[in-house]
């Protein structure tokens, strides 16, 4: 039995992937979406609030705006199939996508596969670390919670557990935060965020019922009681095995990778966590460089 031979497979359906996904089939071409999750949205179902698109006219929340992008697909027919690429390897008909489903095969691949928390740990966690907003309860009210960086995440996490009814500490290794602007204005306003300059954070100790995190701030050892840590210190760009990737992207500001046919966008062009309208951006150029490369005759006819 042949198997079908899709123009493009996009993988990840982040606001980059789900933007590349839409303009393929306005394009005409026969394009599968897949992401892990089986649904649309990333890491944006995180953000507290979408206020940098023009095209809004008022802000949305990270939830929101998944659920735009969702209908987005739906209007021309296009599904997050639920899977998980494995590995992506050089084929006749252009490469083959190895799943935990199966397989599939394409002329063309888009890589929107974001990124991941870099190795953090505390010594005496009992799993209260956390690397995702989406990992905290849905009820924050009352709760202690400690935020890790100095990064526009950090700071986004700080308000939006705020939002919840939460009560946060800021810990910010250096002298200042990364992040500034309306982010930052609105964090120093909050009287439920603390901030605390100069400060590492060292373990959790458990003591009955509570933990406590031990921190050096300013040279002086102290401790917070805290219900939870979620630290934001970094994230590195997925990316599946395939040799003609292995050189560093973080500087690239085009689409099309080092390997012929295959195009990066979004998170996992820039190695960290950007904004919603640049991810929308590139995966608009992705699918024009797909289409580009399919007229040319390296893929085949589209």
């Amino acid at each position: 039995m042949a198997v079908k031979i899709s123009d493009v497979v996009v993988v990840g359906a982040g606001p980059g992937g789900c933007a590349a996904a839409v303009q393929c089939a306005r394009l005409g071409l026969a394009v599968k979406l897949l992401d892990k999750t089986g649904r649309a949205g990333g890491l944006i179902k995180e953000a507290r609030l979408i206020e940098n698109c023009p095209a809004l006219a008022d802000p949305v929340t990270g939830e929101e705006f998944a659920d735009r992008l969702c209908t987005s697909l739906e209007r021309l027919s296009i599904s997050v199939m639920r899977e998980s690429v494995e590995s992506v390897e050089r084929s006749e008909s252009g490469f083959s996508l190895h799943t935990s489903h199966g397989r599939h095969d394409c002329r063309t691949v888009i890589l929107a596969t974001g990124t991941e928390p870099v190795d953090f740990t505390l010594s005496g966690d009992t799993g209260i670390v956390l690397r995702s907003f989406l990992d905290l309860p849905g009820h924050l009210s009352g709760m202690s919670i400690a935020v890790i960086g100095g990064g526009e995440a950090a700071l986004d996490y700080a308000l939006h557990a705020a939002d919840l009814g939460a009560n946060v500490s800021l810990l910010i290794r250096g002298n200042s935060p990364r992040a500034t602007g309306t982010l930052l204005e609105a964090v120093l306003v909050r009287d439920e965020i603390r901030l605390m300059y100069d400060t590492d954070p060292m373990s959790l100790v458990r003591e009955g019922s509570r933990t406590f995190l031990q921190i050096r701030s300013n040279g002086i050892s102290t401790r917070l009681s805290v219900d939870a840590v979620l630290a934001a210190v970094g994230r590195r760009a997925v990316l599946p095995e395939l040799p003609e990737l292995c050189e560093d992207l973080s500087s690239a500001i085009i689409t099309a990778s080092p390997a012929p046919g295959i195009f990066i966008c979004g998170d996992a062009l820039l190695g960290s966590l950007g904004q919603a309208g640049t991810a929308i951006g590139q995966g608009l150029q992705a699918a024009m460089g797909c289409m580009r490369y399919l007229c040319d005759g390296a893929g085949g006819d589209p």
